[in-house]
């Protein structure tokens, strides 16, 4: 009786580890005025967003190889700028 309950038991504890989650495996789409990336969040609320938006993109933070993130506009054709080219004019959709 009790080895039956002991292995339960284990089986229980396999399950609940199994269907644990960690941060890094899931990308979980947020609602509101952020965007959250890493540790670093782009603002829904600042110009590059809004002449991102207008330009028919999506803003993100991009990882540059340095190991820093770079706010990236993802055009719907496939395109990507830079925010801080999109702000100077320098990338059109």
């Amino acid at each position: 009786m009790i080895t039956a309950f002991r292995v339960l038991l284990a089986a229980g504890v396999l399950v609940l580890a199994a269907c644990s989650s960690h941060d890094d495996s899931a990308d979980v789409v947020q609602k509101g005025n952020s965007v959250n990336v890493g540790q670093r969040t782009a603002n829904m609320d600042s110009p590059a967003y809004a002449a991102c938006s207008m330009a028919g993109g999506q803003l993100r933070m991009a990882p540059q190889l340095d190991g820093s993130r770079v706010g990236m506009c993802s055009m719907a054709n496939g395109r990507q700028c830079s925010e801080g080219a999109l702000m100077q004019g320098l990338c059109k959709a």
